[in-house]
C-alpha cells in the first residue's frame, strides 16, 4: 500500500529533523505505476514472435526490471504487454537508452513492424475462437 510507505518516510523525516531541531518540507511525487503485463497479451506476443522471428530468437525475460516506463499508464487501463525488440548494433560499443551515444540497428524496425502485424493476426485468431 503506497500510503504506508509514504507515512513511514514522513515518520522517519520527522524523527531525524526533530532530533536536530530542524524543520522540513516533504513533497513526494508519485511516479509511474508498476508495469505488469497482461498474461493473455503476453501469450499473443509470444506466439506471434515464434511465427515471425522463430522460437530460437525469442527470449523471455525471467527477472523483473525495476525501471520505470510510462507504458505502464496505458496498460493499467487496457490489456497490454511490453516487450523488447532487441536492436543492438552488430558491432561497436553499446550504450544505455537516453545516452547521447546510444545507437540501434535500424533493420530491427522492420522486424518490429512485422511482429506488431503478427500480433494483430494472432489476437484475431485467439479472440475469434473465444467469441465463437
Amino acid at each position: 500500500m503506497p500510503w504506508r510507505s509514504f507515512t513511514s518516510q514522513e515518520t522517519n523525516i520527522i524523527a531525524v529533523t526533530s532530533a536536530f531541531g530542524a524543520d522540513f518540507s516533504f513533497d513526494y511525487q508519485w511516479g509511474y505505476p508498476a508495469l505488469t503485463n497482461n498474461r493473455q497479451m503476453f501469450e499473443i506476443i509470444r506466439q506471434a514472435g515464434q511465427r515471425i522471428i522463430g522460437r530460437q530468437r525469442l527470449l523471455t525475460v525471467a527477472a523483473p526490471s525495476m525501471g520505470a516506463e510510462d507504458f505502464a499508464c496505458f496498460i493499467s487501463r487496457v490489456p497490454g504487454a511490453y516487450f523488447f525488440l532487441g536492436a543492438k548494433p552488430p558491432e561497436g560499443e553499446t550504450y544505455p537508452w537516453h545516452n547521447p551515444k546510444f545507437r540501434f540497428d535500424e533493420s530491427a524496425l522492420a522486424t518490429g513492424a512485422a511482429l506488431l502485424a503478427g500480433c494483430v493476426v494472432q489476437a484475431q485468431e485467439v479472440w475469434g475462437k473465444e467469441g465463437a
